[in-house]
């Protein structure tokens, strides 16, 4: 498989390069210097720009967008570089943004409903821009420099409906009818769904071109199949991919990578060696700590470690910029025998619907508030040390039966399949939870499965739960449900006043066969989300904890993530320490210094006595022991990243 010696890589670097009329492409470019100051790194593969979303290309290209100011082909000589190193060569491409191209050719670009521009630079994938544009361009690229994969960008976070001349008359050709011109008309969600399968033909055809090409050429698509993206993975693409937040990656990357890690394809996620706000602020280096940080989570979680650097304008790289990169490579590769190929082995399911995700958002890759609800369970279960995945509806059908828990976060629209298999599920003892509008597609099966007589929606317009001696406000609608089976776990009071007692039910649990089906009545890990109040997090945990036995107790903060890992031999055991020292105001992103946690503490169900534990790196010390099928241990102190081998 063409793929095989990127799932050996552990870590990566990306040169992003935007270049444009006046930039002095390649004019300090060495191939040697450029070697030697990669060399220390030693990364599997490094990715070069061939063309930016500005449109002007880093090499001389014979389609037009050659900057006048090109002094040296800035694509070959980081090709040469790689072939010095010995790695592989990957080259960033610029898909359906191109600036020069919407110039050159206006009846490419992208219209909206008026029938003007939308924005400078983004293309349609109908416009016949793909076929005498960027196919021959990707034909150059490979016959020129022979790369070993291409990675997209400007793809499915550009998209938005298009009224371009071809788009109109392909709609019209299978519908009838002019396309509709807002979310109200009945046709609107088939206009989406036109967009998308538009999008998809497009990664297919260049995808099929470059394998046809190079068959061993990879490809991807920056956020394509990602949490934006929620489709099924499709066989073209060779592995999936997406730049996370310039500024503190951590959490994102988490959310991101618990999902790609059940996808069926390998995926790195890429950190930028500078923090930035997008077009905000001055980007300034960050402190390699802070990039550790990053780095730790998305490597735990399976993933490969992408950092992105930004060459100097004549495409030299700053000696200072690399010298980081080395001491990532150092962080990662002391710690490489706990991110070698491993599959997660988590008991809690949190299912991102691709049904639901488009019924719901604005019906193309929206990665706005249609995704809070999943945020803030995401966050919550983080925070409360669950072992957790975040999966698609095929993946959740394929793995149920390894899950004691399955979490919907206003998943309202289902497949009729796994409504059913999540009731069977329940039934034979597994433990359903649900939010707000969930399965309100199936309402029928909702009342039955969560033992209620009736529920009337959007009845209370925010609402209070008495917990722990106070009323804690979750500023979110609130449904009202009239309990049949069910039985109350919290109630619910309109009054933020104490001495007032609750008129309704906030959680409610149901015997359901041998399982148990859980509804809160309201959306909860939403308003968890926006609010990030941790009471609200107590609240979360206290109705988990009443129905979910957990296999891992951990001592510590909720800054620390885990993720549990399996092996054929083994179970790999990570913690990442969240921690930081920082002011919580303005644009402090910084990450300086990260507080080491000590005297870390667990206790870890298992079947089988370990026959030993091995902590990797060995930074610290840890002691443990194995008594009644649990496994009890204490970590010494915990400063970035560590993990525990578990073999037996």
């Amino acid at each position: 498989m063409r793929v095989e010696w990127y799932k050996k890589t552990l870590l990566n670097i990306h040169f992003d390069h935007h270049v444009g009329p006046n930039t002095p492409v390649g004019g300090g470019a060495d191939p040697d210097e450029i070697a030697s100051l990669i060399a220390p790194v030693k990364p599997g593969f490094i990715q070069y720009h061939s063309k930016g979303h500005p449109g002007w290309t880093n090499y001389p290209t014979s389609l037009g967008g050659t900057p006048p100011s090109l002094v040296k082909d800035a694509l070959a000589t980081y090709k040469k570089a790689s072939e010095k190193l010995g790695v592989k060569f990957t080259v960033y491409y610029s898909g359906l943004k191109d600036e020069y191209a919407a110039r050159e050719h206006p009846e490419w670009r992208r219209r909206n409903v008026e029938g003007g521009f939308i924005g400078e630079d983004v293309l349609c994938p109908n416009s016949g821009y793909v076929e005498s544009r960027v196919l021959p361009q990707l034909k150059e690229i490979i016959e020129k420099y022979n790369p070993d994969g291409f990675w997209f960008d400007g793809d499915c976070w550009s998209v938005a409906p298009c009224y371009c001349d071809s788009c109109r008359k392909m709609f019209m050709s299978i519908h009838g009818v002019e396309p509709p011109k807002n979310p109200q008309d009945p046709l609107w969600k088939a206009w989406m769904a036109f967009h998308r399968k538009s999008f998809i033909n497009y990664l297919r055809k260049c995808a099929e071109f470059i394998h046809k090409l190079n068959p061993n050429c990879l490809f991807t698509s920056n956020w394509s199949f990602t949490m934006r993206m929620p489709d099924e993975p499709l066989e073209f693409i060779d592995w999936v991919s997406a730049d996370i937040s310039p500024t503190h990656g951590p959490l994102q990357a988490s959310f991101e990578a618990r999902f790609l890690s059940t996808r069926g394809k390998p995926f790195d996620l890429m950190t930028a060696l500078q923090a930035f706000t997008w077009g905000n602020t001055t980007p300034y280096p960050k402190y390699p700590i802070h990039l550790f940080q990053e780095g730790a989570v998305i490597m735990a979680n399976g993933g490969k470690w992408f950092i992105w650097v930004n060459p100097l304008e004549d495409d030299s790289l700053q000696p200072s910029h690399m010298r980081t990169v080395a001491k990532c490579a150092d962080f990662a590769y002391t710690r490489a025998e706990a991110f070698e190929e491993s599959e997660p082995y988590h008991e809690v399911a949190l299912l991102h619907s691709a049904l639901n995700f488009y019924e719901t958002g604005n019906g193309l890759y929206d990665y706005g508030r249609v995704l809070d609800p999943l945020r803030g369970a995401h966050k919550a279960l983080q925070e409360l040390h669950y072992l957790f995945d975040i999966v698609d509806e095929k993946t959740l059908l394929a793995r149920l039966n390894s899950y004691k828990a399955v979490i919907l976060t206003e998943q309202s629209f289902i497949d009729e399949t796994t409504v059913e298999a999540l009731m069977e599920f329940t039934r034979g003892g597994g433990v359903l939870i649900a939010t707000g509008k969930s399965l309100v597609n199936n309402v029928d099966k909702a009342l039955e499965l969560f033992g209620l007589k009736h529920l009337e929606f959007n009845a209370i317009s925010r609402g209070w739960i008495p917990f722990r001696g106070e009323k804690i406000l979750i500023n979110k609608p609130w449904h009202r449900p009239l309990l049949n089976e069910a039985v109350q776990i919290l109630p619910l009071s309109t009054s933020e006043k104490e001495a007032l007692d609750s008129e309704t039910t906030a959680a409610s649990m149901n015997k359901y066969g041998s399982g148990r089906a859980v509804y809160i009545a309201s959306d909860i890990f939403g308003a968890y989300w926006f609010e990030q109040y941790p009471k609200i997090r107590e609240i979360i945990g206290f109705i988990l904890d009443h129905v979910v036995a957990k296999s891992l107790e951990l001592e510590a903060p909720p800054t620390v993530e885990v993720v549990l890992r399996r092996k054929s031999d083994s179970l790999l055991l990570h913690f990442c320490n969240l921690s930081v020292y920082k002011d919580l105001s303005g644009n402090s992103f910084y990450v300086e210094d990260i507080p080491p946690i000590k005297g870390l503490k667990f206790k870890l169900k298992l079947k089988k006595k370990p026959v030993e534990l091995r902590l990797i790196p060995p930074e610290s010390s840890i002691k443990w022991r194995y008594v009644s099928n649990i496994l009890e241990a204490e970590l010494e102190e915990l400063k970035i990243h560590s993990a525990v081998k578990i073999c037996f």
